[in-house]
């Protein structure tokens, strides 16, 4: 994750995952015993996140820490497969500078 938090910008899908994860609940509701990570970095200004092939849920406080982030673009690349993001907990925050936010299928 040192990597991750060093970068503007964000495209890689499962690094983005590891940032915006839910991780407290498994699918059954359990806890999940996972590492712990950055809760998000005040240097990134773009996220483009390919949803193609991928599942999760989007914790609460997702960009909490994201106080630069600017640009938000969330799609599929793929018109056969719509995956969704889940917001089960809903979300508490987006960020004040956030000048772009394309979110297919919200």
């Amino acid at each position: 994750t040192a990597q991750i938090e060093r970068r503007r910008r964000l495209w890689e899908p499962r690094n983005i995952k590891v940032l915006l994860e839910d991780d407290e609940l498994e699918g059954n509701g359990d806890p999940e015993a996972t590492y712990t990570r950055p809760l998000g970095t005040e240097d990134i200004e773009g996220i483009f996140l390919d949803r193609a092939n991928l599942i999760f849920d989007v914790k609460p406080g997702a960009f909490e820490n994201m106080f630069n982030l600017r640009f938000l673009k969330i799609y599929s690349s793929s018109y056969k497969y719509q995956y969704e993001l889940c917001l089960r907990k809903g979300l508490e925050y987006l960020p004040y500078e956030l000048r772009l936010l394309h979110w297919e299928n919200y």
